[in-house]
Parts: structure tokens; C-alpha cells; sequence
């Protein structure tokens, strides 16, 4: 599905270049990538076989990685961020490369103060879907979606650590602003999902949402309907019928 991507950020990695010769290829391939429309849905596909594959009870999804290889440490990550979000300012330990693979991002840059010690952003770099940019290490940043839609970002990180630690990859910094992306990830994740595989108008598209639909929560599955009219009108009258019929069976009060 993925794998000619997968395939193409190895050969990079292995070559003797640069780690900044290296990371301007790796740009280079996810720009490419992201352009494809049935890159886009491949990446909708592999964030959905995770939800169908979760089993862990005590703990949320909260977008793990579409790829790890084991032997370069390295993985491929799709996280999801709601409006009006930002993280805490971090400095990652090593390497990463971030492209948006839907709506857009903020980057800020900060750099370390002393006397008293605190932070002071540099710059904003404002991005939309389809471009990518990287972090080599030592760059101090945080991660904004300033608009009224949900966004999503493809990412290659170099794990130093375990891949189910990735806190232990970076640095964080306190921030005035509390957030927690791990409240409501699965569902957003969906939303947003939903929202790629609504752009892309082919055959693929409505397995995708059809799929969507059967994660959702049945307050939510009327988003996925929705969608489903602009591919096949009779089908999505079939899907509304029987989420009328879940939401009679849930909510009535006989």
C-alpha cells in the first residue's frame, strides 16, 4: 500500500550523505507523495487498518505510527489536530520531517533565553496541504492549527528511544496553554480522514468512508452519510435508513 514510500525513505537513510543532504531528500519525497491523491488515501487506509488493529483497553489511540523499521529506528506518524490547538514548545533529539497532509499548520521556532531563562519565538512558518519542511537537531518549535477545521501532518521521525515512548525522543517546555490531543483522538482522526477521502472523488474513496463509517459513533455517522451522497446517492439513503434506525433503537424512550 505504502510500501514504495516506505521503500524510498530506507534508500535515503542508508546512503553515506549528509544528514542535511539526507533530510532535503526525505522533503523531497514526502512533497511528491503528497500530491498523489491516492497517496493521500493510502495514508487515510493505513490510519484506519490502526483503529481496526487497536486491543489495548487500558490505554487510548492515539495516532501510533503507520511504520516503524526496526533496524534504522525510524517511523512514519499521522497526527491530527483540532482548531485552534497548539502544543507545548519541543526540541526533538534528533531528526524529523513534517508535511500537512490536510488544511494547514503553523510552525513556530523558538530560541532559548537567559537571565531570567525563557523562551522567544523566532519565526512563524505558515503551511498548507501538500508542503513539507524539516527539523534538524537542536530546533526549538511547537506546532499551531489556527484555523476553524481540522488538519492533519505526516511525519518521519528518528527515534533514539522506544517507539512506545515518544516522550523520551524529545524536550518539552512548559506552556501557559494546557492541552491534552490524546481527549477525543480517535474520533477526530475519523472527522479528519473523512474529510480527505471526501475530496478525492473515486471508487476507493467510498470504501474508505464506508469503513469510517463503521468507527464512528453513532452521533457521528451522520457525518460519514453525508459524505457517502456525494459518491452514491441511493447507497447513502440506504446507511441513513439504518442510522435512523440505530438512533430510534438507542434513543427512543418506549
Amino acid at each position: 500500500m505504502l510500501n514504495l514510500f516506505y521503500n524510498s525513505i530506507t534508500e535515503v537513510l542508508m546512503t553515506d550523505d549528509d544528514i542535511l543532504i539526507k533530510l532535503k531528500k526525505l522533503r523531497d519525497i514526502v512533497k511528491l507523495n503528497l500530491q498523489d491523491d491516492n497517496f493521500r488515501l493510502n495514508c487515510v487506509e493505513s490510519v484506519i487498518d490502526t483503529l481496526d488493529d487497536w486491543t489495548n483497553p487500558e490505554k487510548d489511540w492515539n495516532s501510533p505510527a503507520i511504520f516503524y523499521h526496526e533496524k534504522l529506528k525510524y517511523s512514519v506518524r499521522i497526527i491530527f489536530w483540532p482548531a485552534f490547538i497548539d502544543n507545548n514548545p519541543h526540541e526533538h533529539k534528533t531528526w524529523s520531517v513534517t508535511g500537512v497532509l490536510h488544511n494547514q499548520l503553523d510552525i513556530n521556532t523558538y530560541e532559548m533565553l537567559e537571565n531570567p531563562k525563557r523562551l522567544k519565538k523566532l519565526r512563524t512558518i505558515s503551511a498548507k496541504t501538500g508542503e513539507v519542511g524539516y527539523l534538524a537537531p537542536g530546533c526549538i518549535h511547537n506546532v499551531c492549527n489556527t484555523s476553524h477545521e481540522l488538519s492533519a501532518s505526516l511525519h518521519i521521525f528518528n527515534n533514539i528511544s522506544s517507539i512506545d515512548k515518544p516522550e523520551e525522543n524529545a524536550i518539552w517546555y512548559p506552556s501557559p496553554r494546557k492541552h491534552n490531543l490524546i481527549n477525543g483522538s480517535a474520533e477526530r482522526a475519523l472527522l479528519s480522514c473523512l474529510s480527505i477521502a471526501s475530496l478525492i472523488r473515486n471508487q476507493k474513496s467510498l470504501g474508505l468512508i464506508e469503513r469510517i463509517y463503521s468507527h464512528l459513533p453513532l452521533s457521528l455517522k451522520l457525518n460519514a452519510v453525508s459524505s457517502m451522497y456525494l459518491f452514491d446517492p441511493s447507497y447513502a439513503r440506504h446507511r441513513f435508513d439504518q442510522w435512523e434506525g440505530l438512533l430510534y433503537d438507542n434513543y427512543s424512550p418506549f
